[in-house]
């Protein structure tokens, strides 16, 4: 009960180190004085957790065999759909295709944190490591001075080289990433890729010493992590929310681990677990704030009857950041793999040139004209492309990625179209899924026709962003009696 009223007391004065206003009553002496013997209980009670899972890391780790990577599922690549001349601009009604509905994943959950709040006082001697990530320049106190080396790999090596690393040097580098992940709005797979990078360039490459100092870091952030031992060298394997697709994994005590490195088949594993730690979400739900490294202006032009030209430069940190990005699924329904690309927010910098231009192409029309120019738009403005004759597989594109490379297939037009309609016009869309492709449909307001679905109990009419000369809502090119599969994406209300 204490501990929690300190936590009340405490957040009601600081967040993170930073003091708010104190009222003239309250001394300064005396709020300093309050302040450090909060800091101080945080510090005991998270030196005392740390102490509990040292001892846990000496005891003998268990030997682990790996798993075989689950394949992501492949789209075959199919030619692009032409609609034919004959077929009007006004669809006809027609009766609902039978549908599967996916069930809807959980919301992101907030980001793993300590287990108790990280308020470091200044150093006596603040020294800097700064270090760039996907084109972002940055740094944190770390003096590299008070390295802690790992020079016996073994359990109560890995164990000594831990304690020492209980300390407020070490607690200033945590405080400092976790203000960096809030200050660049940093999804969970941007941070570990940030720990990554840090803790190469302070132990001068990728050693045992680089990832304990890593797992330490990861750890003391609030996330799920186990430590593991091949031959002469340390791995750092960290728990997913979600299925990562075409990575070999360990099961520990029923969760999934991957490594950011390849793995051996074999492994002895530590079990321990700290306190309050959460596996990695691959969620991605914030406009993260990377360096702007603008690529060459491109021009799309949509052949329509009602077309519009946007011109769009994409931020190539971005794309580096995607290229780094592991496909995946939440649970076991396989459609969220791509609803994970479409919920992605559009960053700023590409919104800001081509929203307006959007805008203002859709200005006083109705939501099915204003559906139908974007629609124009993806399908007459992109070249479609083969991802085998491209990439050499399968590949899903975020939003930015079919705006920026000269080539996109039917799952990167759906992504991008969804993105646009949910954005731009606030509509429910949904990710439809029939063997071999991949659509979208809208739910619009009034009665309007066309092909169309059921998405719990609404009507949501079938789009094609495949149809590369252009094709209205309500048209789709899909065999009679097919069977489709589709999860809802929320818009903007």
């Amino acid at each position: 009960m204490k501990r929690i009223l300190y936590v009340i007391l405490l957040l009601a004065v600081t967040l993170q180190g930073k003091a708010m206003s104190v009222p003239d009553s309250l001394g300064r002496a005396d709020f300093d004085e309050f302040r450090k013997s909060m800091r101080d209980d945080f510090s005991s009670f998270r030196k005392e957790i740390m102490e509990e899972y040292i001892e846990f890391v000496r005891n003998p780790w268990e030997s682990f065999e790996d798993e075989d990577p689950i394949p992501a599922p492949v789209i075959e690549p199919i030619p692009p759909i032409v609609r034919p001349d004959v077929v009007p601009d006004v669809i006809d009604d027609t009766p609902p295709r039978p549908i599967d509905i996916l069930p809807l994943p959980v919301g992101p959950a907030p980001q793993p944190k300590p287990v108790e709040p990280i308020d470091v006082e200044p150093l006596e001697i603040e020294k800097y490591l700064s270090f760039t990530f996907f084109g972002t320049h940055a740094k944190v106190r770390f003096d590299a001075a008070q390295r802690v080396e790992l020079n016996v790999l073994s359990e109560s090596g890995v164990a000594d080289a831990l304690s020492m690393m209980s300390s407020p040097q070490f607690d200033a580098v945590i405080s400092d990433c976790l203000e960096i992940r809030e200050r660049l709005a940093l999804s969970d797979w941007a941070y570990i890729k940030m720990l990554e990078t840090i803790s190469d360039k302070a132990y001068g490459g990728h050693t045992n010493s680089s990832v304990l100092f890593m797992a330490y870091i990861y750890m003391q952030s609030g996330y799920k992590m186990r430590m593991a031992i091949d031959g002469n060298r340390l791995y750092m394997l960290f728990a997913s929310k979600h299925l990562i697709y075409d990575r070999p994994y360990y099961t520990v005590a029923g969760d999934r681990y991957c490594s950011l490195d390849e793995m051996p088949s074999r492994m002895r594993i530590c079990q321990a677990s700290f306190r309050g730690e959460s596996p990695l979400s691959l969620q991605i739900v914030t406009d993260q704030k990377f360096g702007i490294d603008r690529t060459k202006e491109r021009k799309i032009s949509s052949k329509t009857h009602n077309g519009v030209d946007v011109a769009v430069s994409v931020n190539r940190n971005m794309l580096d950041f995607y290229s780094s990005y592991p496909t995946s699924m939440i649970g076991d329904n396989m459609l969220t793999r791509w609803a994970m690309y479409a919920t992605a927010p559009m960053s700023s910098y590409v919104k800001e040139q081509l929203y307006p231009v959007l805008k203002e192409h859709i200005k006083g029309v109705g939501l099915l004209e204003a559906a139908n120019r974007l629609l124009g738009l993806v399908q007459t403005g992109l070249i479609y492309g083969y991802d085998d004759e491209i990439w050499g597989g399968d590949r899903a594109f975020f939003p930015e990625e079919s705006l920026f490379y000269d080539y996109c297939d039917c799952e990167d037009r759906s992504i991008l179209f969804t993105r646009l309609v949910t954005e731009l016009l606030g509509l429910d869309v949904a990710i439809v899924y029939v063997p071999g492709h991949l659509l979208a449909a809208i739910r619009l307001p009034g009665d309007v026709k066309g092909e169309a679905i059921y998405v719990d109990g609404e009507k949501y009419i079938l789009c094609e962003p495949t149809c590369t000369n252009g094709a209205p809502v309500g048209w789709a090119s899909l065999e009679a009696g097919v069977k489709l599969q589709a999860i809802r994406v929320p818009g903007k209300h």
